[in-house]
């Protein structure tokens, strides 16, 4: 059976909802949160805020204000100020930003946003209570060293901190399944 040839637009989409669910996951360990229905227009009024924050932060990146993009971006956080979760959602969405400036071939901007989100996850890593919560934010880490900066040592190391810290983590099992199938980012040849 021959595997489909996913194209990195593809791989970068999967990769970034499989973070949020591990980010979402990490952040409800523990005690459940009884789930309640939002009615339409509630719904309908977080997402119109989501989309603008995001078009708000893309273009404060755009011009090269890294700190203006997180604002933006943060103004629209559900988690907590300072803590894991709330740097790892912050994270994610930077991560949002520097895939469509990636795309808009932006190198400069999304090498800004690539370290802003490091130092993010690094917070997120330092505030993190439990594994599940830590190797998420490695994992992404790993991530944004493989796709961003082409560094498959650091993210090699990311991964394995990460399947250190949770040793089911299926995004860091992921990533160095990847790394090790594919051989480092830009090569030719697999190892």
């Amino acid at each position: 059976m021959k595997t489909p040839n996913v194209s990195s637009r593809a791989l970068t989409a999967a990769m970034l909802a499989a973070f949020i669910v591990t980010g979402v996951s990490a952040q409800t360990a523990g005690t459940p949160v009884p789930v309640t229905r939002q009615d339409p227009q509630t719904r309908a009024r977080e997402i119109a805020a989501y989309r603008d924050a995001l078009s708000a932060g893309r273009s404060h990146a755009r011009a090269g204000s890294i700190a203006s993009a997180e604002d933006a971006l943060t103004a629209v956080n559900k988690s907590a100020r300072n803590t894991a979760a709330w740097h790892l959602e912050t994270a994610q969405r930077l991560l949002q930003v520097a895939s469509q400036l990636a795309r808009e071939g932006r190198p400069n901007q999304v090498n800004a946003v690539a370290r802003r989100i490091l130092e993010q996850l690094e917070q997120a890593e330092a505030l993190a209570r439990d594994g599940r919560t830590r190797a998420a934010a490695q994992s992404i880490a790993g991530f944004v060293h493989e796709r961003y900066f082409g560094d498959a040592a650091t993210a090699a190391a990311r991964y394995q901190a990460a399947l250190q810290s949770s040793p089911t983590s299926p995004q860091a099992r992921e990533g160095v399944q990847r790394l090790q199938r594919n051989g480092p980012p830009g090569s030719d040849t697999p190892r």
